[in-house]
């Protein structure tokens, strides 16, 4: 047998030489590693920070340093709380000095064995367990967590304002100061060198603990002294009392609190009344985290108010008040109205310019704050199959169903991922939650009821060997008012269920045909009060035919959609007489397909947007499209035609923008590799703009935010759970986990670079 030449040998081991080089340099594990682990210390402090937030916002004698004593900034023992445990780094300083002088304790309130603990007795001294629901199972700890080496966790807190700071030092070399992807000096913040957060960044300016800092001006320095803590990050807020308003003088710079109670109703109720009397003079409010002024409600006084004012901002880059002429607001004499306007800008303060004005009422004021992205990973062995926005009096919240453990599971979230309930129920065969509508009984804009549609193979006639459909009727409280299954026969399932103009529930799904024994499309119409079934359908027949998804257009008619064989099927239903009016059969050559999703089309009447799953044969892949259907006659067009061989690209929601453009999730998978969960843009005509995946998971459901962005809920197999993520416009979630690594290409690369040398083999 022949051997390896020595020119063979050595062409192999200059290969190998080679590879090794181009891993090394242009992938650098070592850099890999460090933004990894500072992308951890980004999460886990801004997840310790949503954590304390909520604690002070269900807390109100909220205790920030528990079991200690005068431990806050500017009380007799300062400290700082560090992650580091008492058993591992013992710390030679006992004190560290700011950099304005304020001498500081250390301490390390923990063990290694406890250092995790929530209760008070870890690293962070708060009793998180005193909480109904606790924000967080465990404290976060850093990922080196030395003080030897520099890397470790810092808390510290102010008592009289009950805000507080969270510090790390991160390692990766691009997210240092001056660097091209600068995070820790441009944190806004006062320390240059180190990652700060939380909801007062300048709680210790200069943190010496971390080495030798440089500070910069501290934003919280330019705030006037007014009350923000009834701020809620992620949504819509409204000036809700006088202590929120305040005169403000040029000359001296000092914010005076108004007295005066506030009402807020829609005739206006009782105002604060604003008499500018010299041009010193504005009303202010405190609009730190504000992401954008909406709008204001104001009287006029007739024959005193001028014809217009302005909003203005204030410019934290050269600290002034600077006019947002593109955005002025009018105000119009002798009228009483909402005035529209916006101020696109990262806005501390807004005020009414006072030399325009003589005098004003001023009532409300709208205002939209900094979107706050985050993820949300849920506990083991659950998943999320629909998610739904949810207006209610006590704030703005996503309600988000599926399973847990095989049973049924309802989460109410908060705008920034706090769970506000998580309740399951069932027995001991798989229950399933598939589809949730939010129900506004009477009209006032708030919810009152949740509707779970879905299956169950615990209760009804099937049960336990095959499923029936059921409806779930909750309160906001998560109270169960109603129940009630659905089918007879065997294999009966409702996936998705809507309220009509009405008043009447309908939802669709499947059911078997007990004397053909194939699978109908079920279509089923509910009373709202008692659940009970007052009509459904079947179409199919003998033909294998499944429900999806559905649209009512008015008390009259509906589209039903789905597959019938391997076909995408689509039904105009005629409400009052219970029959289709039409049915089309789409087909693609080569190809199977499935209508996965309806929805309204906003730029074009009389029409869908149908979301289209397609299996192509030939290639064994499959793919994607949104067809517009003129619900008239089912003529369609295509819009987006997704190919992406060799990948797996499948949809499982989409939404449509007010400007047209199409958002679609689902999975992107190779072969049998873990599926990416995909965000996908395409443009009102169906123009690709982009493509975004996080690691081993899939989206199941999509919903616009309240804030700029979307929510989308599904599974991650990382953690085996369900999971939430609040994405911005363009798929990112800033510090919530690494995209994916496009592999395929970095091997395509190094191939490219070394394809030169296979030449040389004889």
């Amino acid at each position: 047998m022949k051997g390896f030449t020595f020119i063979e040998l050595l062409l192999v081991l200059g290969l190998i030489t080679a590879l090794i080089t181009i891993f090394v340099y242009f992938i650098n594990p070592v850099e890999i590693l460090k933004k990894h682990r500072d992308i951890q210390r980004i999460n886990d402090l801004k997840a310790l920070e949503i954590a304390i937030n909520t604690y002070l916002t269900a807390n109100p004698n909220a205790d920030l340093d528990g079991m200690f004593e005068g431990t806050g900034k500017g009380e007799v023992n300062q400290s700082i709380y560090i992650s580091v445990p008492y058993d591992k780094d013992v710390i030679s300083n006992a004190t560290i000095t700011d950099s304005e002088g304020n001498v500081w304790n250390i301490i390390q309130n923990s063990s290694s064995s406890n250092m995790r603990n929530i209760d008070g007795t870890g690293w962070v001294p708060i009793n998180f367990t005193e909480m109904k629901y606790p924000p967080l199972s465990y404290l976060p700890i850093d990922p080196i967590n030395s003080y030897a080496l520099g890397y470790f966790y810092t808390y510290t807190f102010e008592r009289k304002t009950k805000t507080f700071e969270l510090n790390a030092k991160l390692e990766y070399k691009l997210f240092n100061k001056g660097e091209t992807q600068d995070i820790v000096s441009k944190d806004g913040g006062s320390d240059n060198e180190i990652y700060e957060t939380g909801s007062n960044k300048c709680v210790i300016i200069g943190n010496s603990l971390y080495g030798e800092i440089s500070t910069t001006t501290c934003r919280e320095e330019r705030k006037l002294l007014l009350d923000s803590s009834l701020i809620d990050m992620g949504q819509v807020i409204k000036l809700e009392s006088g202590k929120w308003l305040a005169y403000y003088s040029l000359t001296n710079e000092i914010a005076t609190h108004v007295n005066t109670s506030v009402l807020h109703d829609n005739n206006l109720g009782t105002c604060i009344w604003l008499d500018v009397a010299s041009s010193n003079l504005y009303l202010v409010h405190d609009l730190e985290n504000i992401y954008y002024v909406k709008k204001i409600k104001y009287a006029g006084d007739a024959g005193s108010i001028g014809d217009y004012s302005e909003a203005q901002y204030w410019n934290l880059n050269n600290s002034t008040w600077t006019y947002a002429t593109s955005y002025s607001l009018h105000f119009p004499p002798d009228e009483i109205k909402w005035v529209e306007g916006e101020i696109n800008t990262s806005t501390f303060k807004w005020r009414v310019v006072g030399n325009l004005i003589s005098s004003a009422n001023i009532c409300e004021m709208e205002t939209y704050v900094i979107p706050l992205y985050w993820s949300k990973y849920l506990e083991k062995n659950t998943i999320f199959y629909d998610i739904k926005r949810s207006i209610e009096k006590d704030g703005y919240y996503y309600i988000a169903v599926g399973s847990k453990n095989n049973d049924f599971w309802v989460v109410k979230l908060s705008s920034d991922g706090n769970i506000k309930f998580a309740t399951s129920f069932g027995e001991t065969h798989i229950d399933v939650i598939n589809s949730v509508e939010v129900e506004d009984v009477d009209n006032d804009g708030y919810s009152d009821y949740y509707i779970l549609g879905g299956y169950t193979n615990s209760y009804g006639e099937n049960t336990p060997t095959s499923s029936n459909g059921y409806l779930i009727k909750m309160t906001t409280s998560s109270d169960i008012l109603n129940s009630q299954f659905y089918g007879t026969t065997s294999n009966d399932v409702i996936k998705e269920v809507k309220k009509s103009l009405d008043g009447y529930y309908f939802a669709i799904g499947n059911t078997v045909d007990p004397i053909t024994t194939a699978t109908n499309l079920w279509f089923l119409k509910i009373a709202s009060s008692t659940l009970s079934l007052l009509s459904e359908t079947k179409l199919g027949a003998t033909k294998e035919t499944i429900g999806n998804s559905f649209l009512l257009f008015n008390t009259s008619t509906a589209l039903l959609v789905g597959r019938q064989l391997s076909n995408s099927y689509l039904a105009n239903f005629d409400l009052v007489y219970n029959t289709t009016t039409y049915e089309k059969i789409y087909s693609t050559p080569t190809s199977s397909e499935e209508i996965v999703k309806i929805i309204e089309d906003r730029l074009v009447s009389n029409s869908i947007l149908a979301l289209i799953k397609i299996w192509d044969v030939t290639k064994q892949i499959y793919y994607f499209q949104v067809r517009r259907i003129n619900i008239n006659d089912g003529s369609y067009q295509i819009i987006v035609n997704y190919v992406n061989y060799p990948l797996n690209e499948i949809p499982s929601d989409f939404l449509q923008n007010e400007d047209g453009s199409i958002i679609i999730v689902g999975y992107s998978r190779y072969g049998n590799l873990y599926p990416n969960l995909t965000i996908y843009k395409f443009d009102h005509s169906g123009k690709f703009v982009y493509k975004k995946e996080y690691n081993r998971a899939i989206a199941y459901a999509i919903e616009k935010a309240f804030d700029p962005g979307y929510i989308i809920a599904g599974y991650s197999y990382k953690t085996n759970s369900a999971w939430v993520i609040h994405v911005d416009e363009k798929g990112n979630c800033p510090g919530c986990f690494a995209e994916k690594r496009n592999i395929f290409e970095v091997l395509a690369n190094i191939f490219k670079s070394i394809l030169p040398l296979l030449k040389f083999l004889p």
